[in-house]
């Protein structure tokens, strides 16, 4: 066994040991990206499980902070601005290709607020989406806030346009340039709409509340762990026989992990 504490053997238990230690490492991050998730979760649920308020009471109650907002489920009267309407892209409905569509409204306060109204075919791929037109007239909206997301433009058409048209996220920031009216910094999702929603578009469903893949990551890298320490002793087993088979007497050779390793495949 006395090989095994050569200098270059020390050097190989030492980088085997780091390996280790980073993994159980990753393992131990991904837990804890679980439990934030977890809470992330229980906070969309309690705020979605209240009753929809109008949104100036639940500005007033909780003021423009976006943790404390988001989520929460509202209801908002105005008028859509058609002209100003995004697509979000790619969005899919029943496994079907489509975009989502987000209009503002134009609140009693003259400010605006961005409405997800929900899914459009694929086909239908220039705002103002004319078989998704919104009433003339003023609507109540019931929905969810929702925080606005930075996003990047996407599409080839959008590189050498001035005037976004399609984004990946609902981002008021990168939007509010081309909008004349000051927007709220949030969206809202919608789920009710008087008058009612006709045919299109199809109100998107709630956010998806899961906990994604972190347990099963977290348990990949424990079992990466548990193969890196079961396996190298047995590793060093095999050397260590191989060697003695050899009546290995030759200090540099012993000492030479990368050459024992291969002499024992």
């Amino acid at each position: 066994m006395s090989m095994f504490l050569r200098p270059r053997w020390l050097l190989v238990h030492l980088v085997v040991a780091v390996i280790a230690v980073v993994f159980v490492n990753l393992g131990l991050w991904q837990l804890r990206r679980l439990d934030e998730r977890r809470a992330d979760n229980a906070l969309i649920q309690e705020n979605m499980a209240g009753p929809p308020r109008p949104l100036d009471a639940t500005l007033d109650r909780y003021g423009h902070d976006p943790d404390a907002l988001a989520y929460r489920r509202v209801v908002v009267e105005g008028t859509y601005q058609p002209r100003d309407e995004v697509l979000l892209t790619p969005r899919s409905h029943r496994s079907q290709a489509g975009h989502h569509v987000v209009t503002p409204l134009l609140l009693a306060n003259q400010q605006g607020l961005l409405v997800n109204r929900g899914s459009v075919p694929y086909e239908d791929n220039t705002p103002p989406v004319e078989a998704a037109a919104p009433p003339t007239e003023p609507v109540q909206v019931t929905g969810v806030l929702i925080p606005t997301q930075t996003a990047a433009r996407t599409g080839s058409a959008q590189a050498s346009a001035s005037r976004i048209t399609y984004l990946s996220t609902v981002d008021v920031d990168r939007l509010q340039p081309q909008i004349d009216i000051p927007l709220y910094p949030f969206s809202v999702l919608l789920q009710q709409q008087q008058p009612a929603v006709e045919l299109l578009p199809v109100p998107a469903p709630p956010p998806e509340v899961t906990e994604g893949s972190h347990l099963s990551y977290a348990w990949q890298w424990f079992i990466f762990t548990a193969i890196l320490l079961l396996g190298y002793p047995l590793l060093l087993r095999r050397s260590l026989r191989a060697a003695a088979e050899r009546g290995e007497t030759d200090q540099s050779e012993a000492s030479d992990p990368e050459r024992l390793v291969r002499s024992t495949g």
